[in-house]
């Protein structure tokens, strides 16, 4: 019974098949086959076909999926191959080296040469007032390039400087939280924590953030001498005005200096200026690192030598407010004025880094001699004015005997001779030694 069941089921499956086939047979011959009203008749021997009209005219071929611009749509770019790339041919003015020199650079990227193309960028990117250099530029950053791009005071970006930065923006947003909840009168070591912390934590993040381009040694010793300049001077002209400190009657003292919350005011508003004077000066001018450590030498010298010799002529104890600003208001002139000479010297003196350093150096020994010789001769009876002002006598001396044992410190045509020789030279019965040590 299941096989008959099954045998006619396939019987009608075959019969709708056949039945199908033959409707689709009939429907492609009924489509080819012509009409009447389509046959021409045929053209008399002598007779000239009329041209189409537009009802006769072909029509276009429907688009297809791989003709987009028969769709209305433009047509996709392709990129050239390499091969096309390293062909072309450049179409800068050939009189604008410049331009031909960048254009030199991008076909040596098309043909993969990578080293010659960077030197090309190179060399483009140091003609900044070409409009071509900003591109070379964009091209070397691409590349990974930053550090060897060129900056205002043509030192190149170096890691170390970038570490220094973040080191010194790390410390100086420590004492921003500090300052700050100094000022607000924090009373609780979490709140001190977390100010301190999170202050170190927006120096390191802003510091290295925005400089990831790089850093040059300049920049880096830049924004941290503002730092300090920025605090010590600005203190100083608060304390000049007067708004750091309040005179009170007291009964059994008298007139006297009280101290306010001005002092921190002062150090929090001299950080923000510190570092605002840095950025212009850097945008402005881009010093090099020597530079900016002969000015800071000089306010250093400034600085520590008038602090000293007024405290060797005990005048640092302010009892009135015209007390303060008698002894303060010298400094912050003689600090501005030594800025104003260290910038006017750098464009006379060429000064490096390390000359700089042994500038402050020789000041700390020279203060150091100068007060350690009276405490050595006299001991515990030392004089207030013979310890301070040694001191400010050897601050003075350092410096300038540093100055004129490094004068030839940077020198390009110095010879090559090293510091120390050592020569031994044979002789009867025995031998002859020669030690020579150059000081500069």
């Amino acid at each position: 019974m299941n096989d008959m069941v099954a045998r006619s089921v396939v019987r009608t499956a075959v019969s709708i098949l056949c039945v199908s086939l033959a409707m689709l047979g009939g429907r492609a011959l009924a489509q080819e086959a012509p009409r009447d009203d389509d046959i021409e008749a045929p053209l008399a021997p002598g007779d000239i076909p009329a041209p189409p009209t537009p009802d006769d005219a072909p029509l276009p071929a429907a688009p297809t999926g791989d003709d987009p611009s028969a769709l209305g749509l433009p047509a996709p770019s392709t990129a050239p191959s390499l091969t096309d790339v390293t062909t072309l041919q450049p179409t800068h003015d050939d009189d604008d080296e410049v331009w031909a020199r960048y254009h030199e650079a991008a076909l040596a990227l098309a043909a993969d040469d990578r080293d010659e193309a960077i030197a090309l960028l190179l060399a483009v990117s140091a003609r900044s007032d070409h409009p071509a250099a900003a591109l070379a530029e964009r091209l070397l950053r691409r590349l990974g390039h930053r550090e060897q791009l060129p900056t205002r005071s043509g030192e190149l970006r170096r890691p170390l400087a970038r570490a220094e930065l973040a080191a010194w923006q790390t410390a100086g947003g420590a004492a921003l939280g500090v300052l700050t909840c100094a000022l607000a009168e924090c009373d609780d070591v979490r709140i001190w924590t977390l100010a301190i912390l999170g202050g170190a934590a927006i120096g390191a993040g802003l510091s290295l953030g925005l400089s990831r381009d790089g850093v040059t040694p300049g920049q880096a010793s830049l924004y941290a001498s503002a730092l300090r300049w920025g605090y010590l001077d600005t203190w100083l002209l608060s304390s000049v005005l007067g708004l750091t400190w309040r005179t009170v009657d007291d009964p059994f003292d008298g007139r006297r200096l009280e101290y306010t919350n001005g002092h921190i005011a002062a150090l929090l508003i001299g950080q923000f200026v510190g570092l605002g004077g840095a950025f212009l000066i850097d945008r402005l001018v881009g010093p090099t690192a020597g530079d900016v450590g002969l000015v800071d030498s000089l306010h250093n010298l400034s600085s520590a030598t008038l602090f000293l010799t007024f405290a060797a002529a005990n005048l640092l104890n302010f009892n009135t407010q015209s007390d303060a600003t008698r002894v303060l208001l010298p400094v912050l002139l003689g600090n501005v004025a030594a800025l104003g000479l260290g910038a006017w010297l750098t464009t006379k003196v060429r000064m490096s880094r390390a000359r700089a350093l042994l500038l402050d150096v020789g000041m700390g020994l020279g203060a150091g001699l100068g007060m350690g010789i009276p405490a050595l001769a006299r001991g515990d009876d030392v004089r207030r004015g013979a310890l301070f002002g040694g001191g400010a006598i050897g601050v003075v001396g350092g410096f300038i005997g540093t100055w004129l044992l490094t004068r030839k410190l940077d020198d390009d045509d110095r010879d090559v001779a090293p510091p120390v020789q050592l020569s031994i030279a044979p002789a009867m019965g025995g031998a002859y030694a020669n030690l020579a040590v150059r000081l500069r």
